[in-house]
């Protein structure tokens, strides 16, 4: 699955944590709509790209969390291994508020 400009399904809730030392991070991008619940039943979804501009991530670590017998949570992990890769998504993560009118606070 490939989403580009992240515009086509909904703001996911997003989830940072990282190493005490700053040079790992993880990153969960959380999609809880039907509408982006719907495609897990239509495709086969193996993989996640996310393109912004001139910044990319990508992820083949899929979760999808079911109630009832219903999938309700759709989760997408990053695996940020250094520093550059930190620095890209901090960026991408600036970009993404500006274009879709968030605010977006580096702590």
């Amino acid at each position: 699955m490939h989403i580009n400009e992240l515009d086509c399904y909904e703001i996911p809730k997003i989830k940072l944590t990282q190493s005490i030392n700053n040079s790992i991070s993880t990153v969960i991008f959380i999609f809880s709509t039907s509408k982006i619940l719907s495609l897990f039943q239509t495709k086969k979804l193996e993989h996640l790209t996310i393109n912004l501009e001139k910044f990319w991530i990508s992820s083949d670590t899929i979760h999808l969390k079911f109630k009832n017998g219903k999938p309700t949570q759709l989760l997408f992990i990053f695996v940020l291994k250094n520093a550059a890769e930190n620095k890209n998504f901090s960026q991408f993560l600036e970009l993404y508020a500006k274009k879709n009118q968030l605010n977006f606070i580096k702590k």
